[in-house]
């Protein structure tokens, strides 16, 4: 499984459907989750985010926006 960060980001690439559903993307001002584009690749949610609170991966806890499809994701998730 081949995987890519950017600075700020724990998104991966190159990764089947099955394996991108638990990606994410920590990016200001964009939800975090990864959804499929028109060709059915990873692409990050393009939805407005509507909500705030924290996503916990092993040990790390980060902060993450989301929109309302997502919202149900974060911890403790409150409205922007």
């Amino acid at each position: 499984m081949a995987t890519a960060e950017a600075p700020g980001s724990h998104s991966v690439t190159s990764l089947s459907a099955a394996d991108y559903a638990q990606a994410f993307n920590v990016e200001r001002g964009r939800c975090f989750r990864m959804v499929d584009d028109v060709e059915g690749k990873p692409d990050r949610c393009p939805e407005p985010v509507t909500v705030s609170g924290s996503f916990k991966v092993g040990p790390k806890l980060y902060q993450v926006v989301s929109c309302n499809d997502h919202s149900e994701e974060p911890r403790k998730p409150s409205p922007l």
